[in-house]
């Protein structure tokens, strides 16, 4: 079920939508060639009202907010490393097993290994998905529209989950969903860790093991904070080179006008030369 989810509905609908703007790209680019206009990246367009930009950098902020298998997988596989002496096998349902080095090697890249770097790989996908949608939006509604998609799509693997908890996908599941349901696994930064055997919490090592959750909690702010720069610099270039006309001149290479500003800002501007003629776009369209 979860290969099933990952492969069609985040994965696979994910990579649909960016070669989709891929294709659509490279059309505007076909149809473009031999006139006056280029193509953009993505379709980005030239201008946009304030409004829009205000919901283009509060999108990036719920999308940092709800997409956290990126942090999760990563944070997973450093602290359930298959030479740590936690209990890794023990919280996955499989204690003993860690003991055998031949069978726990294979066990981890099964169980911890694969499932982490794919929902790795997934949360990039859906990011690089979400960033392509909040920049080219021209509207509000259409940016909230779009975003709330790749969001259903990013939260499928909880949706179904939800629904093999409560038997829709047949008893064998359920019972298997429930019991991974009532694992619980506490982080204890304050340097108690409680050893809980019905809960799954694996047994404390001292202050070594509260060190290591203490370095591995700063490398989550630091991811974090990784992402945030690059999607939040990624909008700031695109909003400034909307601003400052370098979208306009890379589009209308032969449009010489000392206000590119002006092109594509949803007015008529007949009465300023060249901006209303064919090397312009005819005012970006709006003429």
């Amino acid at each position: 079920l979860g290969m099933v989810t990952f492969g069609v509905f985040q994965i696979g609908l994910g990579i649909l939508i960016i070669y989709d703007q891929w294709i659509n790209t490279r059309e505007e680019c076909e149809e473009n060639a031999g006139t006056t206009e280029a193509c953009l990246p993505f379709n980005i367009p030239l201008r946009v009202g304030t409004g829009v930009i205000y919901a283009r950098y509060a999108a990036v902020i719920l999308v940092l907010a709800t997409q956290t298998d990126v942090l999760s997988s990563i944070q997973t596989m450093l602290l359930l490393k298959s030479t740590s002496s936690e209990g890794w096998d023990k919280i996955i349902g499989e204690e003993g097993s860690g003991d055998n080095r031949s069978i726990s090697g294979r066990l981890w890249i099964v169980r911890i290994l694969i499932p982490n770097m794919l929902k790795l790989i997934q949360a990039i996908v859906i990011l690089f998905t979400s960033f392509i949608i909040i920049i080219q939006s021209e509207t509000i509604v259409d940016l909230l529209k779009d975003f709330t998609a790749v969001l259903v799509i990013s939260h499928a693997d909880n949706l179904m989950f939800y629904l093999a908890v409560h038997g829709y996908f047949g008893n064998p599941l359920k019972q298997k969903a429930i019991e991974v349901q009532a694992v619980h696994w506490e982080i204890d930064t304050n340097g108690e860790n409680d050893d809980n055997t019905d809960s799954g919490t694996p047994p404390a090592a001292g202050d070594t093991f509260c060190g290591k959750l203490k370095r591995r909690l700063n490398l989550r702010v630091c991811i974090l904070g990784m992402l945030s720069m690059i999607m939040i610099g990624g909008v700031t270039f695109v909003v400034q080179g909307q601003y400052s006309g370098r979208w306009v001149r890379s589009r209308y290479p032969r449009c010489y006008v000392n206000t590119p500003r002006l092109i594509g800002d949803g007015y008529c501007h007949y009465d300023h030369s060249p901006h209303n003629t064919e090397a312009c776009g005819f005012d970006g369209g709006d003429c």
